[in-house]
């Protein structure tokens, strides 16, 4: 198993590793727009 994933990461192309950078960069901003929305909640309930 590891080998053949390692040889997947080898075939992924650059343009493949920015469209993840850019999807992973989007599932941050709303990981942190939803711990905001969280910390906002836990204030006013405490």
């Amino acid at each position: 198993m590891p080998s053949s994933v390692e040889e997947d990461l080898r075939e992924v192309s650059e343009e493949e590793l920015l469209s993840n950078w850019k999807e992973r960069k989007w599932n941050w901003v709303w990981y942190v727009a939803m711990f905001l929305v969280f910390i906002v909640i836990f204030y006013y309930m405490f």
